[in-house]
């Protein structure tokens, strides 16, 4: 029996296929692109930890997380005709929740990932076709590393005074009880482009 997102793929593949207003060379770009703003985002968002918990540890990360994190993907956003973010099934600020589409892209992932595949290969591109937009999309999955577990993991991993920093900075958190070897969460990149 297909998922919901196999369909999904499916029907957005035939569209494309049949309107022709997608070509596969401007997919290509389009995951090319987003593939490189990830890493950009990435390098900054970790650059920014490292230094966060070199000044404070990992309070100070928190207060990183929560007031410099947004700002960098926001540049990164105004640089571009890319638009990123991150977002995740526990997400910590409701900010970053996943919408429709994202949330079948990540229950996708987390099958693939209980099927064997390895978190790092864990990305998926498609193309939205509506009456007057091409919405290319696409996401990379992020896992959790040993030091995610110093803000991420059980109440064992997570010391006090971190504790009490997620919960003033982010009184609806659920992101939280993650092992090392799950999904975090995942980047994703969309481009809108009028028809």
């Amino acid at each position: 029996m297909r998922s919901l997102l196999q369909i999904a793929l499916l029907v957005s593949a035939t569209l494309l296929a049949t309107t022709g207003m997608a070509s596969p060379d401007k997919q290509q770009q389009f995951v090319a692109d987003s593939k490189k703003l990830i890493k950009a985002l990435a390098s900054d968002l970790q650059h920014t930890m490292k230094t966060a918990v070199k000044s404070g540890g990992f309070e100070q990360a928190v207060s990183a997380c929560q007031i410099q994190a947004p700002m960098i993907k926001q540049g990164h956003n105004q640089d571009s005709d890319l638009k990123i973010k991150r977002t995740s099934l526990k997400w910590r600020n409701p900010n970053n929740s996943p919408d429709d589409w994202e949330r079948q892209v990540l229950l996708a992932f987390e099958q693939k990932k209980q099927a064997g595949i390895s978190i790092k290969k864990l990305h998926h591109s498609e193309v939205i076709k509506t009456e007057t937009t091409l919405e290319y999309r696409f996401m990379k999955a992020i896992p959790i590393k040993p030091v995610c577990l110093k803000c991420h993991g059980d109440e064992k991993q997570i010391a006090a005074p971190v504790a009490t920093a997620l919960k003033q900075q982010y009184p609806l958190d659920n992101a939280t009880q993650f092992k090392l070897g799950d999904i975090r969460g995942a980047f994703s990149v969309r481009k809108t482009v009028e028809r």
